[in-house]
This record gives C-alpha cells, structure tokens and sequence, in this order.
C-alpha cells in the first residue's frame, strides 16, 4: 500500500520549510531510515528520512518549494503500484477573478480611456497615474511580477507617447528605459536573521559604549601561553573578549537581565554568544556559563561549535 511522507516539524516555531533537492528521484528504491530529500528551515539545512521502504511513486513538490509543515511531499509505495496525482494546479484567487469575463448587457456603455478592463492587472499606483494621465492600461505591457503594470510602464508609456506627439524634440541625454528591479528570494535563514534583528531593535531596549584599551599586556600574556599549546588549541583575542564580557556581566548583573512584564529577571547563568559567519548570514553559538570557564575550555567550544 503507498504510504505519504509528510514535511516534517523539526522545530517548535517551525511552520514552513523550503525542500531545496531530492535525494531519491521517481522509481528508486528506498529503504526506511534512508534520505529522500534535503529541506531548508530558518536554521540549518536537514535532511529528511523515509518513514516506509519501498519505492519512490511520486513527488508531491518541485524542488525550491516552500511547503508548510506535514504537508505532503511524496509517496512511497510498491514498485508498479498506481497512486493518482498529488499535485494540485496552481491557480490564484486573483488570476480566477481576472480571467472571468464581464458580464454581458443590452447597451454596453463605452469604457473610458484610461478604464481597466478585468484581465489587465496593475499596481493601485499604476491605475491612479494612468487614469490622471489618460493612459489605456490596455495597450501597456507590465514588467512587474506575474506581468502585473506597475508605475513604470505607465511612465514608460507617457514617454512614449510624448515622443510620438513631439517627434522633433531633442533627444534626452538621459536612458528612454529605466533599469528593471532584481527580485531576489532569500533562503529561511536570512529571512530568519531578518526578523530576529528587527525583534531585537524594537522589543529591547539599546544603548552603546565606546571606550578604548590598551592591549599590550594581553598580547604579550596571549604570546607566552599560545607558546605551550598545540596549533590547534591555540587562544584568539576573541576568547579573551568572551571571557571578559562574562566577567563583567557578573560584576554587573543588571546587564544580564530581561524584561518580563512588570518584572527585571535577573539571569542566573552568564551566557555569552558568538556570532559565527556561515554561506548566506549569520548563526550565533553560545558558550553557557562563560565566566566560570577558563580561556582554554571557551576557545575549544567556540571552535568546535563554529565548525
């Protein structure tokens, strides 16, 4: 009997995941704790084991898709058996409006000039520039996404017809065509960064210290014990800046503390993070209980958790 696999939930706050490849194609065999795919969520990329053996029947999802947790994404089954379609056609509440012709009259009444018919689609900007500027909507090509007219087509236009009306004008010393935007789409964990730094900025409150200090003591006490460890072992500055953060967090434990309500909760652990450069952003590792560790306990657990 063909058996659904499932987009798994692999976080509390996961709602969503994005399945960037498929590790097992149509008609392969695959056995139960084997690799189907490779999902991408705000965090990490994972990979997502199947729950059944058999043979892979079907692929519910293209690969790059968002689908929303313990949505279908494929079916595995025995080898021959016949499972109907899973994949439903992608048609928008928008483009169904857009597509049902207007209803017919006994006198229709003329459109005016700068009227939209159903199946044009524009921005409210485009319709509002094109309707005080008497521009038909209807003989404007849109640029913008899904072929939608957005406000440069309709300058576009104006432009155009200004040319046509003045041919003798001079020419303009600047482009007739203005650049396209760039629509990029972001992976789950730059879309993940995103929110996490604008929470940051507007939930708690900020303020900064600039103080400088001279460093030449702790370069030289850097120097003689880096001269007793091992090359992989050896200490950073940055570990001494973790180490001296935690310190002062200590000393002063109003700085490690949160909001709650009506409420200043002081932390019992001094926690520090670090933030560790990945392929498209930012990831934080935290070394727990920073002030109670020595230099060369924190700088092997940054470097472990940062590999």
């Amino acid at each position: 009997m063909a058996e659904t696999i499932n987009m798994p939930k692999l976080g509390f706050d996961m709602a969503e995941g994005t399945l960037i490849r498929w590790v097992k194609n149509v008609g392969e065999a695959i056995a139960k704790g084997e690799v189907l795919a490779e999902i991408e969520t705000d965090k990490a990329t994972v990979e997502v084991e199947s729950a059944y053996s058999g043979v892979v029947l079907q692929h519910l999802v293209d690969a790059g898709t968002s689908v929303p947790v313990n949505a279908p994404i494929a079916v595995v089954g025995a080898e021959g058996e016949k499972v109907e379609s899973g994949k439903q056609a992608a048609s928008s509440s928008e483009s169904a409006v857009e597509s049902q012709p207007m209803p017919a009259t006994d006198s229709p009444a003329p459109l005016p000039a700068a009227s939209t018919p159903l199946t044009v689609k524009a921005s409210p900007l485009a319709k509002k520039i094109a309707r005080e500027r008497g521009v038909s909507l209807g003989s404007v090509s849109g640029t913008g996404p899904g072929g939608r007219i957005v406000r440069r087509d309709i300058e576009s236009a104006i432009h155009q017809q200004s040319a046509i009306v003045s041919p003798a004008a001079p020419a303009p010393n600047y482009p007739t065509s203005q650049p396209e935007d760039q629509v990029i789409t972001t992976t789950k964990l730059r879309q993940a960064i995103g929110r996490r730094l604008v929470e940051s900025k507007t939930t708690i409150p900020h303020f900064y210290v600039t103080h400088e200090y001279k460093m030449e003591a702790l370069m030289a006490l850097r120097g003689q014990l880096n001269g007793y460890l091992p090359e992989g072992e050896k200490l950073s500055v940055n570990d001494f800046i973790v180490k001296a953060a935690a310190l002062a967090l200590k000393q002063f434990p109003n700085l490690n503390a949160t909001l709650r309500g009506a409420e200043i909760v002081r932390r019992g652990q001094v926690n520090v993070g670090v933030a560790v450069t990945v392929p498209g952003g930012l990831l934080t590792v935290v070394v727990k209980d920073a002030d109670q560790k020595p230099l060369r306990v924190i700088s092997a657990e940054i470097k472990a958790m940062a590999a």
